[in-house]
């Protein structure tokens, strides 16, 4: 089949057109590319430049930092900080030491003779004494008696008296009289009693919060408070302490009269978060904790 010139370029021109149309269809999104890859180029440029400024503004803020740190007012600033802080401590430990010594003297108190004027002017008149013994507020009365009821008649009268508190009869025996000779029986005392009596009405309790550790440094000023004989005392909140500075310790041990109490002890104490008793005689509470964590 012939073919003809007119349809041979025809195709040609065909050709040619969606060539060119292709080839705009490539520039077009080269330049989307290209534009593309310009924007990214410059929004790196731009996040570069950002880091380069905060990081000379952040050197800038070291170096003034540094310069302040090492300046003679800062220096002097820190030294006074540090010497205050020793300050602190030495006036808490002095003011601890202080308390206690005041809380020594107010508990301190004499045998007086009008103890001993008011014991004899309460003595039955078949009793005789063999031996007064005083320690600790407490008057303790070794002697004899003819009655067996004369003991109870001398507690009686202690009872009445001010002077006297929680007076009681610790023992009455009877003596055996059968080794003496007769004219001397009938002279002797048939029974001996030990009688036993508190000379102050009123007992301090100081609580002490320590630090468990070498120092036993006070976290805490010494706390004192007065009690009636038999009268109930309490010590709340003993479980956790907060300091003037905000630190927080933990309960980690008791002594209570120089004695420290078993783990039974101190774990129910701890679970109640308070300390009780009942008043009979001066008490020494002495709290240690630990700084931060729990007790062990």
């Amino acid at each position: 089949m012939a073919v003809k010139k007119s349809d041979v370029n025809k195709r040609d021109m065909n050709f040619f057109t969606d060539f060119a149309s292709a080839s705009g269809q490539m520039g077009s999104m080269m330049t989307i590319v290209l534009v593309v890859f310009l924007a990214l180029l410059f929004i790196e440029g731009a996040v570069f430049v950002v880091l380069i400024l905060q990081n000379t503004f952040t050197g800038v803020q070291i170096a003034q930092l540094n310069d302040k740190m090492n300046s003679e007012e800062y220096t002097k600033k820190l030294n006074d900080y540090v010497s205050t802080n020793s300050d602190i401590s030495t006036l808490n430990q002095e003011f601890y030491d202080i308390s206690a010594l005041f809380s020594q003297v107010k508990e301190q108190s004499t045998a007086k003779t009008s103890y001993l004027d008011a014991i004899n002017a309460a003595l039955p008149s078949d009793c005789s004494i063999s031996n007064i013994d005083y320690a600790d507020d407490t008057i303790k009365i070794e002697g004899g008696c003819s009655s067996y009821f004369s003991p109870l008649d001398l507690v009686a009268a202690f009872t009445k008296q001010d002077l006297f508190h929680n007076t009681q009869i610790t023992s009455i025996e009877q003596v055996d009289l059968g080794a003496l000779p007769p004219e001397e029986q009938a002279m002797a005392k048939k029974y001996k009693f030990v009688l036993e009596c508190n000379i102050a009405s009123d007992y301090t309790v100081n609580v002490s919060r320590l630090v468990d550790d070498t120092t036993a440094a006070p976290i805490a000023d010494l706390a004192s408070t007065t009690y009636t004989i038999g009268q109930q005392y309490s010590v709340a909140d003993v479980a956790t302490y907060t300091a003037a500075d905000g630190t927080i310790y933990t309960l980690n041990r008791i002594q209570i009269d120089g004695v420290t109490l078993t783990d039974d002890a101190f774990k129910k104490i701890q679970a109640a978060n308070t300390i009780s008793g009942i008043i009979s005689s001066n008490k020494e509470i002495k709290l240690y904790y630990l700084k931060g964590g729990a007790a062990s």
